[in-house]
């Protein structure tokens, strides 16, 4: 089932097989929380002209902010997970 999963994702059977295990933990309902608020800050932040490390340290104090204030628990771990997640996904819509 889970080779099926991943053909049908179009992923290869390592990535869903290292990926799986992660997303079915607390670690992964607190990413899936954590996503739009992470991609949404870091569009925010994209355009700001500084720096990509002074960026990604101001997106995680803001998602540690918007998630506390949102009642969701999420290790800085899960948080800078979601930062790298949503720059590789805004990257990727780029033309």
């Amino acid at each position: 089932m889970h080779h099926l999963i991943a053909r049908l994702l179009g992923i290869g059977k390592y990535l869903w097989e290292f990926l799986s295990p992660i997303l079915k933990s607390s670690a992964g309902s607190a990413l899936t929380a954590i996503l739009p608020i992470a991609a949404d800050v870091v569009r925010t932040l994209a355009a700001n002209g500084r720096p990509g490390a002074e960026k990604r340290e101001m997106a995680v104090r803001q998602i540690q902010q918007i998630a506390i204030a949102e009642g969701i628990s999420a290790a800085e771990s899960v948080v800078r997970s979601a930062i790298e997640l949503a720059v590789l996904r805004m990257k990727s819509e780029r033309p």
